[in-house]
């Protein structure tokens, strides 16, 4: 996720294809998929991870893409709203789109970050 912050001024975020395999202990880690179920079956621990970042640094409406290097696999998420729900969390409504071999699936989201800064899912297509 190295390069995701510097990269947020631009319309696109592009992640390097090398990712740490380092602890998720900041803000932004994930508790679980970020994605429903059709999606999830396509990314790993560090995916969802990478998703968990872009919900906490990204602003609306900014592309934030990365691929796999262990399973040519291509990510892209795009948040489209930010509010708060009714117990005062910060949520995002997000587009999550991930394409293996050559076909995309997409997938409209929400996650709300908890106090402790994990994000968790709320709604998915």
């Amino acid at each position: 996720v190295v390069g995701l912050v510097a990269g947020l001024a631009r319309t696109e975020a592009v992640l390097p294809a090398g990712r740490s395999k380092a602890p998720y202990v900041v803000a932004g880690a994930a508790t679980g998929p970020l994605v429903g179920p059709r999606l999830a079956r396509a990314m790993d621990d560090l995916d969802h991870h990478c998703v968990g970042r872009t919900l906490e640094y990204a602003p609306d409406n900014h592309r934030v893409r990365w691929q796999s290097e262990t399973n040519n696999t291509a990510y892209l998420v795009v948040p489209v709203r930010t509010f708060q729900n009714q117990g005062g969390l910060y949520c995002r409504e997000y587009l999550a789109s991930v394409t293996v071999g050559g076909k995309a699936q997409e997938a409209l989201a929400s996650a709300c970050r908890a106090a402790n800064g994990t994000w968790k899912l709320l709604l998915s297509d």
